[in-house]
């Protein structure tokens, strides 16, 4: 923190960390209740954080473009949200989402205020792999002694304590990532970098067993893009192929045992299988470490004689392995590209839905219902393609266009959702938004690469 700032500036910019915790662990998932509580205390972080830098007491942040863009949409974007509220089919819910784009607005301004700090990006990614990893590991507790969460006894898919799958594969996919930053930073202690594979490995197990295909395919394409920028991408290929590969071995294991991957098993196989789970991912994370340890040593006395590709090389051996996926894929089906796709649409489009609850479902191309909430979203489009039918009301702007009995709150597709809820509007604001943020997020990682 820079010298001659006040206490109680030091004490608001210490404070994104308690936000972040009490979010991850402490908002029930999804539920109403606590965002009063913590989107409050974000709200009233980021509005004191605010007037002392206008006071001024703090320095201003100063954004680069990508950043101001990225705030002046998701400004945008809420405010839309909460005009929706005037046509909404469902007030009530487009008040309340637009309640939670205030709490992420002001989460943001948060992030904001640490950029006046030196180093402010290692600390603000150091703060996130301690918190991340936590989550994971608090997550993985949850599978060892299963009574840890609430009806961990009967349903295998991990996703406690974010009570929620998919949002627990996005938080570990995250944590690869910054296992793989860790791991690669030269200025590091060693041993703490040794802990970057380690934070990899316990993520993929994590990321495996929420079952989400999304949220897998989400941290493949995140972590290839980061491979290609890092600077040190030899580092964090080494941490992710550590990592990443014990991961895959234990989970396959742990698919095997059914107090692990199966619902509805009595309390002493879960916790039986759960401890020996225990047991291996203690002594498969002390060899991730150990591994990672006579690698870095490795490195240090052969510095001058590694060989580094360039990015133009990794980039022509990532689209080689792109061309031997598909080169692999025709082979297992036949030569026949144009029936896989059709047997994948048909699949994908059926209004079946596959069991959700078991690893197989890595191998299917099942929407689980999805394919039917988006033509049901278009359906509720096409109504007010402007506008929409207003902000979190799609479970009752679908009830005319319902194709099947099961009751969703959302069609399970953020684009989707905001196309038929904000309208043409809405969506364009999203995607822009979330094109700033991807701008902001490579610049950052490039200022990374020269810190």
């Amino acid at each position: 923190m820079p010298r001659g700032l006040p206490r109680s500036a030091g004490a608001l910019l210490a404070t994104p960390s308690l936000l972040c915790f009490a979010a991850l662990f402490l908002s029930e998932g999804s539920a109403y209740s606590p965002l009063v509580g913590i989107g409050g205390a974000a709200l009233v972080a980021a509005g004191g954080g605010l007037a002392l830098a206008l006071w001024p007491v703090l320095q201003l942040p100063r954004p680069d473009r990508a950043g101001l863009a990225f705030f002046l949409l998701l400004a945008g974007l809420v405010v839309w949200s909460g005009l929706s509220i005037v046509w909404s089919v469902e007030p009530d819910r487009s008040w309340e989402y637009f309640n939670r784009g205030l709490v992420y607005v002001g989460f943001a301004v948060v992030g904001l205020l640490l950029s006046i700090l030196p180093r402010a990006m290692e600390a603000a990614a150091g703060a996130l792999t301690i918190l991340f990893g936590a989550v994971v590991l608090w997550a993985l507790a949850g599978k060892v002694v299963p009574d840890l969460f609430p009806d961990g006894e009967r349903v295998a898919r991990l996703r406690d304590p974010l009570g929620y799958w998919n949002a627990l594969a996005l938080v570990a996919g995250i944590a690869m990532l910054l296992g793989s930053w860790v791991a690669s930073r030269p200025g590091l202690d060693r041993r703490l970098r040794t802990l970057g594979p380690v934070v990899v490995f316990v993520a993929t197990v994590a990321l495996l067993l929420t079952y989400s295909r999304g949220g897998a395919l989400v941290a493949a394409i995140v972590l290839l893009v980061y491979v290609l920028l890092a600077h040190d991408r030899l580092q964090v290929l080494a941490a992710l192929a550590l990592g990443v590969i014990a991961g895959v071995a234990v989970t396959v294991w742990a698919f095997t045992q059914d107090g692990i991957a199966s619902d509805r098993q009595p309390y002493d196989t879960r916790l039986a299988d759960g401890l020996q789970l225990g047991v291996a991912l203690v002594l498969v994370a002390a060899l991730v470490g150990a591994a990672a340890m006579l690698l870095l040593r490795y490195e240090a006395s052969h510095a001058d004689r590694l060989w580094r590709p360039s990015r133009r090389q990794w980039s022509a051996a990532a689209g080689g392995g792109a061309v031997v996926a598909v080169v692999a894929v025709l082979v297992v089906n036949g030569g026949d590209p144009a029936g896989w796709a059709r047997r994948g649409v048909d699949e994908f489009t059926s209004p079946t839905v596959g069991d959700a609850s078991t690893a197989a479902r890595f191998g299917k191309l099942s929407s689980n219902s999805r394919w039917d909430w988006w033509v049901e979203s278009w359906d509720v489009f096409k109504r007010d393609p402007a506008a929409g039918a207003g902000a979190g009301a799609f479970d009752v702007a679908r009830r005319p266009f319902r194709r099947n009995i099961i009751v969703v709150v959302e069609p399970h597709s953020l684009p989707v959702q905001f196309l038929a809820e904000t309208g043409i509007v809405g969506l364009a604001l999203l995607l822009a938004t979330f094109g700033a943020g991807v701008a902001a997020s490579i610049a950052g990682v490039r200022r990374l690469r020269g810190a």
